[in-house]
């Protein structure tokens, strides 16, 4: 409390910080699942280029890795294989963004609240 202030916190405001600290948790973990997410699509289509360029001799049997192993596939299996799991990553990544954007609003309208509240008496920022 700066300058001698002493700020009541209310169990209603307490409930608020925890909110405001189990959101900021929860939207640090989304953020790193957006960046995976956006990494795998990055590297399968990365993969998908690279499978366009081999010669007929090479795509005959190319290693994609499934689980643990790797299995040898032909191109064309290769290609659909990549193109389903980009797919699915494109999909999560749309999950995960929607519910970053809406936790994000959600932790702007506490920050405003506890900000009005508290002044500098508190610290909400990274």
């Amino acid at each position: 409390m700066e300058g001698g202030q002493n700020l009541k916190v209310s169990k209603a405001d307490q409930d608020m910080i925890n909110r405001y600290a189990r959101g900021y948790a929860k939207m640090q973990e989304i953020k790193k699942e957006v960046g995976a997410y956006t990494n795998e699509i990055e590297n399968c289509e990365e993969a998908e280029n690279e499978v366009m360029l081999l010669d007929d001799e090479d795509s005959k049997a190319i290693p994609m890795k499934i689980g643990e192993a790797f299995i040898h596939m032909d191109s064309e299996e290769v290609d659909e294989q990549l193109k389903d799991a980009t797919t699915q990553a494109k999909l999560n990544l749309s999950i995960k963004q929607k519910a970053l954007d809406k936790l994000v609003v959600e932790l702007e309208g506490l920050k405003k609240t506890l900000y009005s509240k508290f002044g500098e008496a508190i610290n909400l920022d990274e």
